[in-house]
């Protein structure tokens, strides 16, 4: 068993920790129809893992694409797919909210919570352009993460992934723990929030198919930050990376800011959720290297590769990305 448990990579263990966590608070939580749900979906997902893992890394699987690539598209379908059915979990735990010392934090650090101070100093038109900015989120978060789970391979996608990984997890996992529906139910505004359609589409869609009460930490924050900071870093080696979103740094960055106002400004969130996103990116910065490390050591001693190649990679291009190191490698 122990030989076989040494192909369990630092990612592995992430995620066999958090689906763990996941279907604990989903079985343990009071019964109820979200209940009911959530012990499916949660516990499904755990089960998921531990078959996607018996397969790639006990492995079943021979060796090869499939097997890489049953990996790297079957860890981010095991997080993604629960996530759609997260309100049910987050309902059925009928945690108190944390609306309340939330928003004494941001009066105690700013004077006001940003989205009151902010009601009524924008005009429709400013209001919509941050709704569509708001809504790009997704777009960059598949534009970040899909060419590394599809294409990439080395130590830079190796730790994109796993950054992707860390972030993921503890934020849900933040969700859990402290739950808040945000300024927009949770407080007063002297005026109403006036946009165009976008946002009146936006709104629907938050309201109909949104986890609801995901608002710390803020990975509307954490995520567009974390890959605007690769694509910075690698805008220059961006070839030999396979890093295909580093080339668009000059519209990532200002767009990953937008963002980040637009989660104010449309009252979705507190700006202690926003400090707590950016911590986020501190922490993965700060722990992948350190995975990574962990996860060479255990290669050495004879352990499947955290990410399996697609295809074999030429001598210099491979020495250069595994030459990296600290969040320069992702």
């Amino acid at each position: 068993m122990r030989p076989r448990l040494r192909n369990l990579s630092a990612c592995d263990w992430i995620v066999l920790a958090f689906t763990a966590y996941m279907a604990a608070r989903a079985f343990l939580a009071p019964d109820s129809p979200d209940a009911a749900i959530a012990r499916r979906v949660q516990g499904g997902a755990l089960a998921a893992a531990v078959l996607l893992l018996a397969l790639t890394r006990w492995p079943l699987l021979r060796a090869g694409r499939l097997r890489s690539l049953t990996w790297r598209l079957g860890v981010f379908a095991i997080l993604l797919v629960p996530y759609l059915w997260q309100r049910h979990l987050l309902l059925a735990l009928a945690t108190p909210l944390w609306d309340a010392p939330l928003a004494a934090l941001d009066r105690a650090l700013l004077g006001e919570v940003p989205a009151v101070a902010v009601a009524g100093r924008l005009s429709p038109a400013w209001i919509e352009g941050f709704a569509v900015a708001y809504s790009c989120h997704f777009v960059l978060v598949a534009l970040g993460t899909l060419p590394s789970v599809i294409a990439g391979q080395g130590a830079v996608a190796r730790r994109v992934l796993a950054g992707v990984l860390v972030i993921l997890c503890v934020g849900w996992t933040g969700y859990t723990v402290v739950p808040g529906v945000g300024p927009w139910q949770a407080l007063s505004f002297p005026v109403p929030l006036e946009g165009g359609p976008w946002l009146v589409g936006l709104q629907g869609f938050v309201a109909e198919a949104g986890p609801l009460l995901d608002i710390f930490p803020s990975l509307h924050t954490a995520l567009p930050c974390y890959f605007a900071s690769v694509a910075w870093i690698y805008r220059r080696e961006w070839r030999e990376a396979r890093l295909w979103i580093a080339p668009a740094w000059p519209v990532w960055i200002p767009l990953a800011a937008s963002i980040i106002i637009a989660t104010q400004v449309l009252r979705w969130h507190y700006f202690v959720d926003v400090v707590a996103g950016l911590s986020l990116v501190g922490l993965a910065g700060w722990l992948v290297p350190w995975l990574d490390a962990v996860d060479a050591r255990r290669t050495a001693r004879g352990g499947l590769p955290a990410l399996e190649p697609l295809w074999p990679a030429s001598g210099s291009a491979q020495a250069r990305s595994e030459g990296r190191s600290g969040l320069r490698a992702g």
